[in-house]
């Protein structure tokens, strides 16, 4: 039934793990790099990257700057991975996001 949100984790999964799993410290540092700067808990990430919950809009900032960062990280390690636009990741955040308020 969650198809779009599913898809959403194992992309960010793919991303995370292509980036050579980066500590999950590391970013939460990302988000005070951002400006305004963004306060994510280490628990916020670990539910995202862990197919728990989906970002609320609130975060779509540093969703963007998340996987921007991941995306870059992997074409730095030579992973392969298949860069995504800003613009993909939107609407597969905003599908993953409705089906997810659907289903409550």
């Amino acid at each position: 039934m969650e198809e779009r949100a599913q898809r959403f984790w194992a992309e960010l999964a793919a991303a995370y793990k292509s980036a050579g799993r980066p500590t999950l410290g590391r970013l939460v540092r990302l988000g005070k790099q951002q400006s305004p700067q963004v306060e994510i808990a280490v628990s916020t990430l670990n539910d995202w990257l862990n197919g728990r919950t989906v970002p609320r809009r609130d975060y779509d900032r540093y969703v963007m700057a998340l996987v921007d960062f991941l995306q870059q990280e992997a074409a730095r390690a030579g992973s392969g991975y298949a860069r995504r636009s800003e613009g993909w990741w939107q609407q597969l955040l905003a599908a993953a996001r409705q089906e997810r308020e659907a289903a409550r």
